[in-house]
């Protein structure tokens, strides 16, 4: 007679991940993201505008298909939107208060 038991371990295991896995996915569903207290929504703004310049910059700076390059070159418009959005990411960065950026690490 064959053992058996690592066989329906692991059909346990494989319907108790599966059920904690749907449980999680309705709860990420009906959560609602709270509302940016009126003092902030500037802050808010900026910041978010912020994140998305810089990750232009990234995606800039790692074009598809170089991963596996050593070294590769730029065009000049590219370097130049890198420039421009480094700057006014920064710019933005730098006027989102510190006391914003409090109030979001602790949410």
């Amino acid at each position: 007679m064959k053992n058996y038991y690592p066989l329906i371990f692991l059909l346990i295991v494989s319907v108790v991940v599966s059920s904690g896995c749907s449980e999680i996915s309705e709860t990420a569903v009906t959560l609602e993201v709270p509302e940016v207290p009126v003092q902030y929504r500037k802050f808010n703004d900026e910041f978010k505008q912020s994140v998305m310049l810089l990750n232009k910059i990234r995606e800039l700076l790692n074009p598809p298909g170089s991963e596996n390059q050593i070294a590769f070159q730029f065009s000049r418009e590219t370097e130049e939107k890198i420039i421009t959005n480094s700057r006014e990411g920064i710019r933005l960065g730098k006027l989102v208060s510190d006391e914003y950026l409090g109030s979001i690490s602790l949410s």
